[in-house]
């Protein structure tokens, strides 16, 4: 009994030395308006956090947002996470489109859309024309499914935890069907090692990639030394190294409902949340600390740190309490060549609502960020601006 206890007690305080808290950064916030254009055209039910929007990243590290009530996909900027692309494609032509699932894949070259996980479509990224349709349901019973560009293979996994495939799926029915394999023929084609030599099945018939398994396009990744995860709850990171497990805690703020999590290459997790009191949208950032070196390797081999503007550095952030260090005109958007609300004297306080644009003003570089005067705050006269006034300021001249 004593031995008990003690191991117990043990193996409390390893656990309790391995949690850590996680800070969750604001990167950007969008407005629930008609102007932006993730959000719905009604209020889906915020008991249950299913708002309509899913995010994905490539391994580019490019950002999508999926909105399901219109079907169309966003594309972020990388450096500034506004809207900079938008995609949406035609499937009334498939008999089956009105069970749409909707987008579940994104690489660098193609999007994924499915019906269920045996029936799907992807549509090339630079053409916007279909690779494949393929709709496997007769075949195979299938929970998830994974398509290899290196080896023109769509793969799935049925309820048996089996892995099937489709070999060069394409847009011909009959011909996917030909070229359908099943759990024997595709352990055969793996094991051949000569077809698919990156490709591998082990004893639990588990899909390796480059001797990464595969995770089925799940909210967890893998890299040689770490398997990252998220608890059944989405409260917590579960990093494993290996050697010794680490539990990671983060909290959303209050009053925000979890949308969508979604993680980038470099090992930083994205979450998207709504605020119903507010209606709006944002976007937070998690920092990969547990593997600051995969981080760091990852950003060195794919970003470009010459040609970023400020926004990778920039002073501003939402939330953040900031005083003009000059006289500043608040405008009504994010240009000088906007109209101008009033002129913020030197001194007045602002609180940051949104991050917008990145530009270089007078050789300093920042974002243009929307604002609230908060109380106190004076115009170029001396008289007292109205606390709660918004408008568009240049970032540059706040500290």
């Amino acid at each position: 009994m004593k031995k008990t206890f003690i191991f117990i007690t043990l193996l409390f305080i390893s656990t309790f030395l391995w949690c850590q808290n996680l800070e969750l950064k604001a990167v950007k916030q969008f407005s629930n308006t008609k102007e932006v254009k993730i959000v719905h055209n009604y209020e889906l039910d915020a008991y249950n956090g299913k708002t309509g929007n899913r995010m994905f990243c490539d391994k580019n590290g490019s950002i999508f947002i999926y909105n399901d009530d219109k079907n169309i996909l966003y594309e972020l900027d990388s450096k500034t996470f506004q809207i900079a692309k938008s995609y949406s494609y035609d499937f009334s032509d498939i008999y089956y489109a009105s069970e749409l699932f909707g987008l579940y894949a994104v690489s660098n070259n193609y999007f994924f859309y499915k019906w269920t996980d045996a029936a799907s479509i992807a549509i090339d990224r630079s053409s916007g024309k279909r690779k494949y349709v393929v709709n496997a349901n007769s075949q195979v019973s299938s929970q998830l499914s994974y398509y290899d560009e290196e080896t023109d293979i769509l793969f799935f996994q049925d309820h048996n935890n089996k892995i099937h495939c489709i070999v060069h799926p394409s847009l011909d029915e009959k011909q996917n069907q030909k070229n359908f394999r099943n759990a024997e023929e595709t352990s055969k084609l793996l094991n051949n090692g000569n077809y698919a030599p990156h490709l591998t099945l082990d004893s639990d018939n588990d899909l390796y990639i480059d001797g990464v398994r595969c995770r089925w396009n799940a909210t967890a990744y893998e890299t040689t030394d770490y398997v990252i995860t998220l608890n059944n709850k989405r409260k917590t990171i579960r990093v494993f190294n290996r050697k010794e497990s680490e539990v990671l805690n983060y909290t959303i703020p209050e009053n925000e409902t979890e949308e969508s999590i979604t993680y980038h290459p470099n090992g930083d997790w994205y979450f998207l949340t709504i605020n119903w009191t507010t209606d709006t949208h944002t976007l937070w950032r998690i920092e990969n600390t547990w593997d600051s070196q995969w981080r760091e390797q990852w950003n060195k081999e794919h970003i470009n740190f010459d040609n970023l503007d400020s926004a990778s550095s920039t002073n501003v952030a939402v939330s953040k309490v900031m005083t003009c260090n000059d006289n500043l005109r608040l405008r009504s958007q994010e240009a000088t060549s906007s109209s101008v609300i009033t002129t913020m004297q030197k001194g007045s306080k602002v609180k940051i609502l949104q991050l917008g644009k990145a530009e270089t003003i007078d050789g300093i570089n920042s974002n243009w960020v929307q604002v609230e005067v908060l109380s106190g705050a004076k115009d170029k006269d001396g008289k007292e601006i109205k606390s709660g006034t918004t408008g568009w300021c240049y970032g540059g001249y706040l500290e």
